[in-house]
């Protein structure tokens, strides 16, 4: 087996467990347990995506304080600029907030501003200055912010607040503003890894839920599938929660609340009733009849193996998402703009980001806004698209320098102007796919001719691309030397130099470059991706120390996992269309890879431009066929040997409205197994 790859140790009784529990196939079981979801009920709600699962927004650290001031500046009509980073994270952020201000308060003054040109990236003086100047009272930072602590600073000092709502990482010194960021040292968030819009979209949530009467009221929750089990929740949290110890604390319980959902415990409740008169709610015949024209109706029995109070919880969230036409509207208006942010900005797509991204691929199949639905006619709507299609699209302007173009396409409604929009967005994309192709062919060559020396583990790169692409182009180059990359360039004027940082797999390079922060001018990001600007007089001593310090990690490139190994007989249609249910897939939920050992090959035949693809069938399976797009030479040289092992993806293919399973190799070589015929 090539070095290249990583076989997945699977415990067999375990995903025998979630094939009799789930009624799933078991190469999908292998796949999960793979990927460490062991548990029945994890793994139906992993497969069943449903927003009872998203967590309580007033979760996050400052959220009440921050819903409270936003409130304020509705009712007080407060000027309000809300400042975005440039990419597509930071736009959709933008699109999903002014949503809904304009929503709110229709006629509200809102100045829209983000980076343009060569502006560095984040917030700067001189766009306080505009701020300033344009007489705002309220600043909310998108995507941004949580590291600009002088220029936040600044604005208080000039009598703006500021609102931060970001993920990026902090430093040690919050800026003196209102900060929603799950990354908070001091934030119990349950998880951390939200996009920006992300975020955005649950801090929108939680003013929605503030306006709601259930809101200011203490709601009791009671359970009696397994024994009696209470929860009191007010304003948006569970404030007590336990067992009910006989009849009397029950009517106690009540005595102290507003209202009484309950779930499963009939005999007990109508007794209550007689006891002590409230609103009683059947929480699962409430939300059968909410949900009774829903498309996702079956989704509300979430708590399919959890039992008790968390499941009628859980009930309970979901109704309050599900029973104001306001939260549903707002919902299908903006999920769409949450799935791209969180798609193109490559976070992982498990927990919170895996549900919002399947909401949003819903909702983006019946969207209303017309620059997105010509964006994405008479295409398929999955994760994979998103991430190839859409966001590479909306984030070509950006990168050029132009996110005007993407932020227009996005927040107007003028169709004709959407049209002319998308034309230029298109122009843009392809006037980027063509420098970073030109740059990278440049890099190959010399670095395949040795003119470009690693420095040990770090390989360093200077370029001639605007700003906004050396980002991809680290990307690409990392994808290529599997080693941490850095790649520069010097700006026009001044001796400024901006650069990024990437590394594929799980490798934490942004760690190795917060010792040496003081040296640059700006620095953020995340732990496989950031960007920083630096002056050049400071560039080569401090790659120096980054080089000695990411060499002194023993760094190793990172290995490919094959999820789990599949007889050429198992590989049916039945099993392909299993492992749709693992959409969204993409950073955190990669699409399986499986390994087939010993197929004995039936026939072979090249394809393609230049014939430079192949594709071969078998004899043990013959409704499979097996495409290796560029391995038309190894695939020729496998072939000679009769038996193959194979690396590959599974998907679902068509043709003449026949559908059958399609395996799109990654590897090839000749089998180490005998002919088993």
């Amino acid at each position: 087996m090539n070095e290249r790859w990583v076989i997945s140790e699977i415990d067999a009784t375990i995903s025998e467990k979630l094939v009799k529990a789930l009624r799933i196939s078991k190469p999908l079981a292998d796949v999960l347990v793979a990927r460490g979801i062991c548990d029945p009920n994890e793994a139906y709600n992993f497969l069943n995506p449903s927003c009872a699962n998203l967590h309580n927004p007033f979760l996050l650290q400052d959220m009440f304080c921050a819903v409270k001031r936003f409130r304020m500046l509705i009712e007080r009509k407060e000027n309000i600029a809300l400042f975005a980073d440039s990419d597509v994270d930071g736009l959709t952020s933008l699109a999903v907030l002014s949503t809904l201000l304009y929503r709110l308060s229709p006629n509200h003054q809102i100045y829209l501003r983000y980076p343009q040109g060569d502006e560095h990236y984040g917030l700067t003086n001189a766009i306080v200055d505009e701020l300033i100047a344009q007489k705002v009272k309220f600043l909310i930072t998108l995507d941004c912010g949580s590291k600009d602590i002088n220029e936040i600073s600044y604005a208080l000092s000039n009598g703006i607040e500021t609102l931060v709502i970001d993920h990026h990482e902090l430093g040690e010194t919050l800026p003196t503003a209102i900060v929603i960021n799950p990354k908070r040292k001091d934030c119990n968030y349950p998880y951390k890894d939200l996009a920006g819009v992300g975020v955005v979209f649950k801090f929108c949530n939680a003013v929605l839920f503030s306006y709601l009467p259930m809101f200011s009221q203490r709601i009791l929750i009671v359970s009696g599938e397994n024994e009696i089990e209470y929860a009191i929740v007010h304003q948006g949290v569970i404030a007590e929660k336990g067992d009910i110890l006989d009849f009397n604390n029950l009517i106690e319980k009540i005595s102290t609340c507003d209202s009484v959902m309950w779930h499963r415990c009939e005999g007990i409740i109508e007794r209550a009733k007689r006891e002590l008169p409230k609103l009683y709610i059947d929480l699962e015949k409430e939300l059968e009849f909410v949900t009774k024209n829903d498309v996702d109706a079956n989704r509300y029995d979430c708590n399919f193996f959890e039992r008790g109070i968390n499941s009628a919880v859980r009930l309970f969230n979901e109704l309050l998402y599900k029973k104001s036409p306001k939260i549903i509207e707002f919902n299908k208006d903006v999920l769409s703009f949450v799935a791209i942010g969180t798609i193109a900005d490559i976070v992982p797509l498990r927990d919170e980001n895996r549900i919002l991204v399947h909401m949003g691929i819903e909702a983006l199949k019946e969207t209303k806004h017309e620059g997105l639905a010509q964006l994405v006619c008479n295409k398929e709507i999955n994760s994979k698209m998103l991430s190839w299609h859409i966001a590479p699209i909306l984030n070509a302007p950006g990168r050029m320098g132009m996110p005007a173009f993407t932020a227009k396409f996005l927040l107007h409604k003028c169709t004709n102007e959407k049209e002319n929009w998308l034309n230029e967005i298109l122009v843009l994309n392809n006037q980027r796919r063509e420098k970073i192709e030109l740059e990278f062919s440049k890099f190959i060559e010399l670095f395949e001719r040795g003119n470009i020396h690693p420095l040990g583990n770090l390989i360093v790169v200077e370029v001639q691309l605007p700003e906004g692409l050396i980002g991809l182009m680290a990307n690409k180059i990392s994808e290529h030397v599997k080693k941490p990359v850095i790649v520069f360039t010097k700006c026009n004027g001044g001796n400024i130099v901006k650069g990024s940082g990437r590394v594929k797999g799980e490798y934490d390079f942004f760690s190795r470059i917060i010792p040496y922060a003081d040296r640059f001018e700006k620095i953020g990001g995340h732990a496989q991706a950031f960007g920083f600007t630096i002056k050049e007089e400071m560039l080569h001593n401090t790659i120096s120390l980054i080089a000695k310090s990411v060499n002194a990690d023993n760094f190793l490139p990172p290995k490919d996992q094959i999820d789990c190994i599949l007889d050429i007989r198992d590989v049916t249609l039945a099993v392909a269309e299993s492992m749709e249910l693992l959409e969204p897939t993409g950073k955190g939920n990669e699409e399986p890879i499986f390994l087939t050992k010993g197929a004995i090959i039936r026939n072979f035949w090249r394809m393609g431009h230049e014939n430079q693809h192949g594709k071969y069938l078998f004899y043990d399976n013959k409704e499979v066929e097996a495409v290796g797009w560029k391995l038309g030479d190894v695939m020729e040289r496998c072939a000679i040997s009769s038996s193959v092992d194979i690396v590959y993806k599974l998907n679902v293919a068509v043709f003449n409205g026949r559908k059958y399973p399609l395996m799109l190799l990654m590897d090839v070589m000749p089998s180490q197994f005998p002919d088993s015929r």
